[in-house]
């Protein structure tokens, strides 16, 4: 009986490890698709899951030059290469937190 639910233990283990990777890959995708940077959105879907796809979601903004959307910190727009201008804290009043980016 012990060996059943070790066994079961074990494949409920393997099914939510694989449905997180998976989560961890969809926001991957998703921030590649907005122009974001691989390392630092796999990390993040590793360790946030779901939670890390809806912030690859909600954290994008429109290109002022072609309407395309990308994420909030990406300085270079990738569908039309031109630089997109960091947005100021009045601009975006609700969270002002979202605009940081490096300027270094």
């Amino acid at each position: 009986m012990t060996d059943d639910v070790a066994s079961w233990l074990l494949l409920g283990t393997a099914v939510l490890s694989a449905i997180w990777i998976g989560l961890a890959i969809w926001t991957l995708r998703v921030a590649q698709r907005h122009g974001g940077g691989t390392g630092r959105w796999f990390l993040y879907g590793m360790l946030l899951g779901p939670i890390g796809v809806l912030l690859s979601y909600r954290m994008v903004r429109a290109c002022p030059s072609c309407n395309a959307i990308v994420l909030r910190d990406v300085r270079i727009c990738p569908s039309c290469n031109k630089d997109v201008p960091r947005l100021q804290p009045g601009e975006n009043a609700e969270d002002y937190l979202k605009t940081y980016r490096k300027t270094w």
